[in-house]
């Protein structure tokens, strides 16, 4: 498929498991050495990391060269070619995150709030240093807000963050990220009677 042609695929479509360059969805996989791509004006970028964790993706069977991943720092959904293999390696295990650790550290928390069906009805962002850790929830200190932020601990929902990321959030910029942690919550939305 030429670069200049995009086709939508729907979530249902992508079923193929194992690729046929030998590279499975569900694996972690990371880059074996930084990745560079180039901008809009023809300059060298670094795209990915050397080292960075992704989880490679269900791919769409009619495209089997084509890999699908997620970057897991950023949440990223990116492709590559049939070359994944001589580019990205196994990825180590993940460190084991534990709650002393983490006060101190910058975290960025995505909600994604689904509807009954699965999909996404809404998305907030919330970030900031980690003040808190202890009875089974993190509480972040977010720029501006005299209320700390609070989620449960759950290790398997962080993962490491770029500190290289910057972004805004609202008013706030938004950089150094240690930790990157994403809920996915299900909002009853009530059809109104027509």
């Amino acid at each position: 498929m030429a670069s200049d042609q995009y086709v939508a695929v729907s979530e249902e479509e992508m079923t193929l498991e194992h690729y046929p360059c030998g590279v499975d969805a569900g694996s972690c996989m990371a880059p074996k050495e930084d990745l560079y791509g180039t901008d809009e004006t023809g300059n060298s970028v670094l795209y990915l990391k050397k080292g960075r964790r992704c989880l490679v993706l269900t791919g769409d069977p009619r495209e089997p060269e084509v890999i699908w991943f997620r970057i897991c720092a950023t949440g990223e959904v990116a492709t590559w070619d049939d070359t994944f293999p001589d580019s990205f390696e196994p990825a180590p295990p993940r460190p084991e995150i534990r709650p002393e650790t983490l006060p101190g550290k910058n975290l960025l928390v995505e909600i994604v709030r689904c509807d009954s069906g699965g999909r996404e009805v809404g998305r907030d962002n919330h970030f900031g240093e980690v003040v808190a850790c202890a009875d089974g929830s993190v509480a972040i200190r977010e720029p501006g807000r005299a209320e700390c932020f609070t989620v449960p601990f759950v290790p398997e929902s962080f993962e490491e963050g770029g500190r290289e990321l910057v972004f805004t959030l609202g008013d706030v910029t938004v950089s150094g990220i240690d930790w990157v942690s994403r809920w996915r919550v299900l909002e009853s939305v009530r059809d109104e009677e027509k």
